[in-house]
This record gives structure tokens, C-alpha cells and sequence, in this order.
């Protein structure tokens, strides 16, 4: 099945290059591969969240319906640009199935033992350890937060609230990372509870609450939706599995719930034109830089320095950022979303797609492994991660998410202790 899956993706990926930019078989060479995925993992059973559905309903909602609206819209930035974009949308969902599906390259020989030993420690060693981190780096996370928010509210109430939310990060980084470690510290204290079986307190409520509504000041959608997702991920692993049908009714929740924080942040349209505009945005953004590659030039994977040097003191603007002034564009808010092809042809045009798109997958590939080879708290959680950021790579690239990604994975690594949860307990 596999092969008769990838010979119908080559064989779309082909066509696009030939059919013509006004062909209206463009939409479904683009989206009908993504779908027979989707299709697929339900078929075989596969878990919503596994790589395998996750990331595939991700790349279908923002690359295949964007790209469904901008064709009927003809909104692209060139006529030519519908052929092109259609063959580097699925060049790079075929470059990051490859990666999904390659063979794990092994560093070191197997063990001489025929089964890895499986090691729990007593309840209370695994469970008070990871308590009382989580709790600590959950308390210092929300102090950072009260800080950064309430310190905030001026700067936002000064002008248009789509432009003042990017500005309160200026020079203020590293107490926004620190305020976000609640993100992950948060939702680690819950899972450990349900991971022993212990009822959860009204204090343990509130604090899952006050997050997000710390968070909610600044109406930045990401990380409130983030957070409450990674409660319901952790719930289907720990508690119980929920089924594609209840999942799809909470991602149409979720998704209701960023059209509502935007259309508070950016009022002025309806509804429906807000939905159309979200799905078809990050698809039109990459019209914009086939558009203008002379311009920016090739960046030889720059992006991630830029995003980098975020860390460094004072402002440092983010590689969205850069993008919007290199291109000489004015709009409220922060930086343009660059997606993961954008930023591969930025980077190394052709080459920088194929690369990124297969190095996502092949991550996935080894991690999710890793996770379902060994049921623990601390792989459950660096999956989590991995898989989020993947998703969000789609939109905005990977070197947006690469600080995140690596300041979560260290706070997962710390809070959580290695080798203590290989196996549920009954």
C-alpha cells in the first residue's frame, strides 16, 4: 500500500509541472496525496496524534486549503506562481513523508541483549521528584509571566493592539521564555497526576487557569492553543485515547477560538472573510517570496542565526521580522509567517526545501519511535514538543521554532528524571 501510496504522490507531484497554471486539476493534485494520508492513518488505525495524522491535517488545512482558496480567490502574486507552488507544496510533503518513513540510521551496534530491561521505580521516588520540579519551574514561569504581562498593559493599551503585542518583547526575551516555561512545567504537573492515578485539587485547576489568563492579555493566540492542546494530547496518551471523530470537534473548537482572539485583535471584517483570510495568508506569503528571491538573495540557512540572536540583549528582530523590512512592508503586528517552503528557497532554494522538509520527518520518524518503543513521561513530552513544532514549522518555518524547541526539550529534560517511567503502573 505504501508503494501504490507514493507512486499516486510522485505522479500529482509531476503533473503539476505540466497541466498549466490555470488547470483546475491544480487543487486536488495538491490536496487529493495529502488526503489519501489522512485517509490512510485512519484506516490503519493510527492514533490522532501520531505523525502519521497530526502533521498530515496540519500541512491539508494551511498548504492544501490555502492554496484552494488563493487559486479560486486568484489572489497570488503571480499568475505563474500557481503551477510552481502546487509542485513545491507536495515536493516538500513527498520530502517530509521520505524522512517520515526512512529507516533509522543506527550510530552504535545493537546490544548483545535480546530485550531492553524494563525499569520502574516506587511511586514515590518518580512522582515527588517530578512534583516538586514541575511545581518550582510552573511557580518561577508564572511570576515571570505576572511581570511580563502586567508590566505589559501599558505598552498595549498605547496604540493598535496587532502592532503593541510584538513591541512588548523588545529587549525583553529572555523574561518571555521564562514566563512560557508554564507552558511546559504546567502541563507536566498535570500529566504526572494522571500518570499515577491522583485526583486532581481546585488548586490544581487554577492552576492550569492562570496561564492562560495571563497569556490572554496580549491576545497572542500560539501559546494559549498550545498550552490547552498540549492538555488534551496528554490526556489521550495518560487517561484515555480519544477517537478522530472528538478530536476533530475540539480542533473545530480550537480553531473557532483563534478566529475569535483575532477578530478582537484586528477587527473590522466578518467572520467568514476572517477564516478565508487565515487559511489562504501563509499560501499567499509564499507567492510573495518566489516573487522577490532576487531581492532577499540566497540566505544559506541565515534564518536560523537571525532567530538565534534573539538570545543576545537587547532587540534583535526575528527573521519574520527582517523579511517584512527587507521586502519593504508596513502592516501592523510583527513579522510575515514564512513558511517551511518559503523559508527552504530562501535559504537554498530547491535544495533547502528538500532538506528542511525531510530533516522534519526524519525527526519525527525517530522520536515517535522512541515514545511508543518505550511508554514515558519524559519521551511523551519531547514528543509533544517535536510534533507541535512541527506543525507550526509549516506556517513559520523551522528556524522560528528552533528556540522554543530547544529551551522546551531542556525544561522537559530537567523537571523529568531519565529512566523512571518506562512502564505505566497498573
Amino acid at each position: 500500500m505504501n508503494k501504490i501510496y507514493f507512486v499516486i504522490l510522485f505522479l500529482c507531484l509531476i503533473t503539476t509541472l505540466v497541466v498549466g497554471n490555470d488547470s483546475a486539476l491544480l487543487p486536488v493534485l495538491v490536496i487529493l496525496p495529502i488526503l489519501l494520508t489522512i485517509i490512510k492513518g485512519i484506516y490503519q488505525k493510527r492514533d490522532i496524534f501520531s505523525p502519521y495524522i497530526f502533521f498530515p491535517m496540519f500541512y491539508l488545512l494551511w498548504m492544501g486549503g490555502g492554496y484552494l482558496v488563493n487559486f479560486y480567490e486568484h489572489t497570488l502574486f503571480y499568475s505563474a506562481f500557481y503551477s510552481r507552488i502546487a509542485f513545491l507544496i507536495l515536493l516538500s510533503y513527498f520530502c517530509w513523508l521520505i524522512g517520515l518513513h526512512f529507516p533509522k540510521i543506527k550510530f552504535t551496534p545493537p546490544s548483545v541483549q535480546s530485550a531492553p530491561l524494563v525499569r520502574v521505580l516506587p511511586n514515590g521516588i518518580g512522582y515527588e521528584r517530578t512534583i516538586q520540579f514541575s511545581a518550582l519551574v510552573a511557580v518561577i514561569g508564572l511570576l515571570f509571566s505576572a511581570v511580563f504581562y502586567t508590566q505589559s498593559i501599558k505598552t498595549l493599551l498605547s496604540g493598535p493592539i496587532e502592532s503593541t503585542r510584538y513591541s512588548i518583547t523588545f529587549g525583553r526575551g529572555y523574561i518571555s521564555y521564562l514566563a512560557n516555561s508554564v507552558t511546559i512545567a504546567v502541563p507536566v504537573y498535570i500529566g504526572t497526576k494522571w500518570y499515577f492515578d491522583k485526583k486532581l485539587t481546585i488548586v490544581d485547576y487554577c492552576l492550569m487557569a492562570l496561564p492562560v489568563m495571563l497569556m490572554s492579555i496580549s491576545l497572542n493566540r500560539a501559546p494559549i492553543l498550545w498550552y490547552i492542546i498540549s492538555f488534551i494530547v496528554v490526556y489521550h496518551y495518560i487517561k484515555k485515547h480519544i477517537s478522530f471523530k472528538k478530536g476533530m470537534f475540539f480542533a473545530f473548537l480550537l480553531f473557532l477560538l483563534a478566529i475569535g482572539i483575532i477578530l478582537i485583535r484586528a477587527p473590522g471584517t466578518t467572520f467568514i472573510q476572517r477564516i478565508l483570510i487565515e487559511i489562504r495568508v501563509h499560501v499567499l506569503n509564499l507567492s510573495l517570496y518566489l516573487n522577490n528571491l532576487d531581492k532577499v538573495g540566497n540566505l544559506n540557512f541565515q534564518s536560523f542565526l537571525l532567530n538565534l540572536s534573539m538570545l543576545l540583549p537587547g532587540h534583535q528582530p526575528d527573521f519574520g521580522l527582517w523579511l517584512k523590512e527587507r521586502l519593504g512592508l508596513n502592516f501592523l503586528g510583527g513579522g510575515i509567517s514564512v513558511t517551511l517552503i518559503g523559508e527552504g528557497m530562501m535559504n537554498a532554494r530547491l535544495f533547502g526545501v528538500i532538506l528542511e522538509s525531510f530533516f522534519l520527518g526524519y525527526l519525527l520518524n525517530i522520536v515517535y519511535g522512541r515514545f511508543k518503543q518505550s511508554f514515558s513521561l519524559r519521551y511523551l513530552f519531547i514528543y509533544f514538543i517535536l510534533i507541535t513544532r512541527a506543525a507550526s514549522a509549516i506556517n513559520y518555518g523551522m528556524s522560528k521554532e528552533i528556540i522554543s524547541t530547544l529551551y522546551g526539550l531542556v525544561l522537559v529534560m530537567l523537571i523529568i528524571p531519565k529512566h523512571v517511567y518506562y512502564e505505566k503502573p497498573k
